[in-house]
């Protein structure tokens, strides 16, 4: 009687022992489960967040650099067309250049060149580093260079003038005419007006 109540009190302490081997498992289990695998699994819901927004970034960049890869591509194919923007805009506004352009069309219709004078413009941009070093990455406007061109020929040849004003590549505004006449000639008074697109 006595080795069976021992007996019992042994298989009473072992499942005791069991039971309390299995609650300090179980909360062992939870406090791992709490301190580790969560923010393991929180941190990796985070960085795979991240992914697919690196992944969307990545695709919108693919898709910029695809369409500015066409724009290069069409630039390419149009250097014709910008060649001739290029000379109707320039991104100078010389009057020197102006006066050449000037000459040639005047000698070119039969005319003489008796005065051509400009207005003063403040768009000095010679010894400009800055623009020197990178001239394209400058913000740019469309500016106005106002002239005078004072000819003098005959009726015909300064037709023939206007028609050469008309289709060159410069765009060049006609303002005002003036005109006078003695006995050798007639003189003619052009105010005009040229375009560029300067800093």
């Amino acid at each position: 009687m006595a080795t069976e109540i021992i007996a019992n009190s042994r298989e009473r302490n072992k499942a005791q022992a069991s039971l309390i081997e299995n609650v300090i498992i179980g909360i062992i289990i939870v406090i791992v489960f709490i301190f580790f695998v969560r923010p393991q699994s929180s941190l990796l819901s985070q960085k795979r967040t991240e992914l697919a927004q690196l992944q969307t970034e990545s695709q919108s960049i693919q898709q910029q650099k695809d369409s500015l890869a066409q724009l290069v591509n069409k630039v390419h194919q149009s250097a014709d067309d910008i060649a001739l923007v290029d000379e109707a805009l320039p991104l100078v506004s010389r009057p020197t250049q102006l006066q050449l352009l000037m000459d040639g069309l005047v000698k070119a219709s039969g005319m003489k060149t008796t005065e051509i004078t400009f207005q003063q413009t403040a768009d000095v941009v010679a010894g400009n580093k800055a623009l020197l070093a990178n001239p394209f990455g400058v913000d740019r406007k469309l500016k106005t260079s106002s002239f005078g061109l004072t000819v003098n020929g005959s009726m015909d040849q300064f037709k023939n003038l206007l028609q050469l004003i008309e289709t060159n590549g410069r765009i060049i505004d006609i303002a005002g005419i003036d005109m006078s006449s003695d006995q050798a000639s007639i003189t003619f008074k052009l105010k005009l007006k040229a375009y560029s697109y300067a800093p």
